[in-house]
């Protein structure tokens, strides 16, 4: 069978066996660790967090599609952690360190290696790669998914159990995030396609690659249709997928080239200069390796720009953009200008990461459009730029220092009354302060977060419990109502006849009684409601 490898093949010279990549790979660990977040930061963090514990995917723990091989990694990291929130830190870590080794291995499969090590180690140092590195989130995965699959789906054209193993991670990544082999799938049939020519890919191997992928798929299934009990409450809580991180064409491309900005910074304006050399690649087997960065590269844009605009998705394709600007440093002409663009963009990436400093948003990015004035939309959409799509360690630690005051006052307002009051989290205090957070480390209180979305509409949370209300049953009927919100909003709520407790900027705590509840829900509406 033909060596469908697109690197020598030849022993490595001494040389070639050095450290780089076992220093890089310590490296990479040792400064996720450092970094990492004190408190969980968001909504999908909670949902993780209490998934851990008590799996469902019915009552978003987590949220559809379930990601049950990240749940069970998780738990598995608990027995060495002893919480969730540590046990979900060790595994991005890993996830982290993984992916720098499938890129760098994939790079030379592709290229050689100087173009290995100069991928890696601008992977390594991505701000946006970092933050998702030392957060609760399991984007990480979308890195090594992207590069180890392809680099599995090359190897497997050699023969013997390659294909197997490529069918077992391909259906293992479909429990973890299902999505990303999705957006994946052209890549894949590119490769796919080029074994075929090559004659690597006939009946066996197609058989050996379909046992390997249901042998995959069976290792989380199974588990996962049991805990949410039965194959039509799996297939009906999976496929229940939220529309809330859809967004409108021009704010999904808006929020890509912001993000992309952040996340690949002077590398596009390299590109930029280079864009003749990129052009007009020349290398052996030129064909198959353009049209498969085009496959990788261009149906993830396309789903970011039409479809959704969390910014971690961009970590499937940051392997194969940093290929191509890797190949281009390579061949500059000069070594000493080969070591300062590769060391400028390295630089760049940790001074973006670690220098730049965190902007609180605005407070009416959360209000409704009809409510705010052209000038403040404007400052939304920078105060977004510079602190939500802002990939630093500043913001890590800002959401730190948030989430613990909000949690302090939230503990001095409601002490002895935990089981009387209800606690409302306005959406300008839940930029900084998610309800789902405040439920995963207060489950004894009853929290209730508004929608922005309809009126009359509450989601409420209490202890592992998720519950949208609407209508009259999305009330604020309790004792005691405590209103966490802005410093900027706590004139607005005094009109209505709210008390203020305390203000600790940026957020101010207010108390309703049980008769105000009906006037508190309608100012909310009539602040946020879109």
């Amino acid at each position: 069978m033909p060596n469908t490898s697109m690197a020598a093949s030849a022993p490595q010279s001494p040389s070639a066996r050095s450290y780089f990549l076992p220093l890089l790979l310590v490296a990479t660990a040792v400064s996720r660790w450092l970094c990492w977040e004190s408190f969980i930061s968001g909504l999908d963090s909670g949902n993780y967090w209490l998934g851990i514990g008590d799996f469902s995917i019915a009552n978003e723990r987590p949220h559809a599609p379930g990601y049950p091989v990240f749940i069970l990694l998780c738990r598995a990291a608990g027995w060495l952690t002893g919480d969730q929130h540590h046990s979900l830190l060790l595994v991005v870590t890993l996830l982290s360190v993984a992916a720098v080794w499938a890129s760098y291995r994939l790079a030379m499969e592709l290229f050689n290696q100087p173009v290995a090590r100069a991928t890696a180690l601008l992977l390594a140092c991505n701000p946006l790669f970092f933050l998702y590195g030392i957060t609760a989130e399991n984007y990480a995965f979308d890195a090594l998914c992207s590069s180890l699959l392809i680099l599995l789906g090359l190897r497997a054209g050699r023969g013997g159990a390659a294909w197997l193993w490529f069918g077992v991670a391909v259906g293992v990544s479909i429990g973890f995030r299902g999505t990303s082999v999705i957006l994946l799938a052209p890549a894949l049939a590119c490769v796919l396609f080029h074994q075929w020519r090559a004659g690597g890919f006939r009946r066996q191997a197609l058989a050996s690659l379909l046992g390997g992928l249901l042998a995959g798929v069976a290792c989380w299934l199974p588990w996962a249709v049991a805990e949410e009990g039965g194959v039509w409450s799996y297939l009906h809580a999976a496929t229940n997928l939220s529309p809330t991180s859809a967004g409108t064409f021009l704010g999904n491309l808006a929020v890509f080239a912001i993000a992309g900005f952040w996340g690949m910074n002077i590398a596009w304006i390299y590109l930029a200069f280079r864009w003749k050399s990129f052009a007009h690649f020349r290398f052996r087997h030129f064909t198959f390796r353009r049209a498969l960065l085009w496959c990788w590269v261009f149906p993830i844009v396309l789903f970011f720009a039409l479809v959704i605009y969390a910014k971690g998705y961009g970590l499937l394709i940051l392997p194969a953009c940093y290929m191509a600007v890797a190949w281009l440093a390579v061949n500059e002409p000069s070594r000493w200008r080969r070591i300062g663009v590769v060391g400028g963009m390295v630089a760049a990436n940790l001074a973006i990461f670690l220098l730049l400093p965190y902007r609180l948003p605005p407070y009416f990015t959360a209000l409704a459009p009809q409510n705010r004035t052209a000038e403040q939309r404007a400052e939304s959409v920078v105060g977004r730029g510079f602190s939500v799509l802002l990939p630093t360690l500043s913001r890590v630690r800002a959401n730190d220092k948030l989430v613990g005051d909000g949690l302090e006052l939230i503990d001095r307002a409601t002490w002895g009354r935990e089981d009387s009051a209800l606690v409302v989290i306005d959406p300008a205090a839940q930029m900084l302060l998610v309800g789902r957070v405040a439920q995963v480390y207060r489950p004894r209180l009853r929290i209730a977060v508004p929608s922005t979305f309809r009126r009359n509409a509450v989601v409420v949370l209490h202890g592992v419990d998720w519950e949208e209300r609407r209508g009259s049953d999305a009330g604020f009927n309790s004792p005691q109502i405590i209103l966490l919100t802005r410093n900027e909003l706590a004139e607005k709520y005094l009109e209505i006849g709210g008390t203020l407790l305390e203000q600790q900027a940026p957020f101010a705590l207010l108390k309703f009684s049980r008769e105000q509840g009906y006037r508190l829900r309608q100012q909310i509406d009539q602040l946020f409601t879109r």
